[in-house]
């Protein structure tokens, strides 16, 4: 691990930090983390679920990990996503925050968790001292069909349960729901909203999407699973309709929301098949791949190329050009939604990723 925590000076050369921050932290302002594969759901559409009896976790620990954390690269790092599997199944996950918080205290941390584990949670959450730098977010997949997609019988009551437990034991916290709309529970999407919004907390959604890096790799066995017919389509569209004209959240989440509805309008409008600026976020995952994002293939293993050297490496200057060269396209989405999934032309399209 000596090129990940020993990156500021590799070779023993003395780096211009000054000059490092303007070639390479760049607009990179938001990274996510992926901290192990193993997780306590068996969600049908994920990877990484239950039955596929993953164990591994990220090769660091959490000092190690604040202290990449901690590299000029990320000078301008904003906030950084803990996430899995299941994040808080890591077993470092407090010492995690805690080295955070002493060494980079105005970092935002968010958790993207199914909220199940709450003796964990709070074993976290009790050193939170500003709740304005933490957000949860929280997979809901429905009601009746929670458990059906998540593959748990009970887990919709058990997450339900815990995070108004949490909302009771920290009052300043900040709690998003967020659907995944899948064949399964696509009858749901505003029955689902309405439950949580009139209990006041924040709602999103996406389609279920295919990443051949993370979490769904689309074969072209799933081709049904991944896709919607006609119908189903307009049940979708009917419902994300009427939760825009009544919606009163906050606006970020609403316009997550207003994104999806725009994207299925007749206007024709899409989102590209692919990020057009990936250079404003990164995704490292459990074997320490860098991702400028996630729709494209790893810059560089971590294990084996520094961060220092990872700016001036082929493919990261590929991202930059590509980048530069559609700076002016980018439609600025807030989410990775992709195109409303139509059949074949859905699952061509998420085939193409990869390309």
């Amino acid at each position: 691990m000596s090129n990940v925590i020993n990156n500021i000076d590799i070779n023993n050369n003395e780096i211009n930090l000054i000059d490092f921050n303007k070639s390479c932290s760049g607009r990179l302002t938001n990274l996510t983390i992926m901290l192990l594969e193993a997780c306590n759901l068996d969600c049908w559409m994920c990877d990484y679920a239950k039955s596929k009896g993953l164990k591994k976790k990220i090769p660091l620990i959490p000092d190690e990990i604040v202290d990449l954390l901690s590299h000029p690269f990320f000078g301008k790092l904003e906030s950084v996503t803990f996430t899995g599997g299941e994040p808080f199944a890591y077993p470092g996950l407090e010492d995690l925050y805690v080295s955070i918080l002493n060494n980079i205290p105005n970092l935002i941390v968010n958790f993207s968790t199914n909220a199940t584990l709450l003796k964990k949670m709070t074993r976290v959450f009790d050193h939170v001292k500003d709740w304005s730098k933490v957000n949860v977010f929280v997979s809901v997949d429905g009601i009746e069909t929670h458990d059906e997609q998540r593959g748990v019988e009970g887990c919709f009551e058990e997450t339900t349960k815990n995070i108004d437990e949490l909302r009771k034991l920290y009052p300043g916290i900040s709690i998003t729901l967020k659907l995944t709309i899948t064949k399964i529970n696509h009858q749901e999407i505003e029955d689902a909203h309405d439950y949580f919004v009139d209990k006041g907390y924040s709602f999103t959604a996406k389609f279920v999407e295919n990443n051949p890096y993370y979490t769904n790799k689309l074969n072209n066995d799933r081709n049904d699973d991944f896709s919607f017919n006609d119908d189903q389509y307009r049940i979708i569209f009917k419902q994300i309709d009427s939760i825009i004209k009544k919606d009163k959240q906050e606006n970020k989440r609403i316009n997550e929301l207003k994104e999806l509805h725009d994207a299925m309008c007749i206007s024709g409008w899409k989102r590209p098949d692919r990020c057009l600026t990936p250079k404003q976020g990164a995704f490292i995952d459990s074997d320490l791949n860098f991702f400028s994002c996630k729709e494209y293939p790893p810059v560089a293993n971590l294990s084996k190329v520094s961060l220092s050297d990872l700016t001036s490496m082929p493919e990261y200057l590929d991202i930059v050009k590509h980048e530069k060269n559609n700076s002016a396209k980018c439609t600025h989405c807030l989410s990775q939604m992709k195109m409303p999934a139509r059949g074949g032309l859905w699952f061509n399209l998420l085939n193409s990723f990869s390309n």
